[in-house]
């Protein structure tokens, strides 16, 4: 269901056999203006200019490895400081 809402998404453009090499951005102000991505079937790259990035690989936290040592939310999720990727744990960080 979500893939057939993707892919009818006008507003979305599918970039299939590529991997991201680097998320590109500005410190002033702070934020993405785009990420870099390669190509897996030529070794082209290319820079698709954008204003975000989000990393998602499913509906549920991969946080079971975890969930002894830090501090978490409901639902499974690593609790993080507002505004940042610190957890509960100096040195030890977390995204998606």
């Amino acid at each position: 269901i979500l893939q057939d809402r993707l892919f009818k998404n006008p507003k979305v453009e599918i970039e299939w056999n590529h991997t991201v090499e680097e998320i590109l951005g500005d410190e002033n102000p702070l934020g993405v203006t785009g990420v870099r991505v390669k190509s897996t079937a030529d070794g082209s790259e290319k820079v698709i200019p954008c204003d975000g990035f989000f990393v998602a690989i499913g509906h549920a936290p991969s946080s079971e490895l975890v969930k002894d040592s830090l501090k978490m939310q409901s639902g499974g999720y690593v609790w993080v400081e507002p505004g940042s990727t610190r957890t509960s744990q100096p040195g030890i960080f977390a995204a998606g």
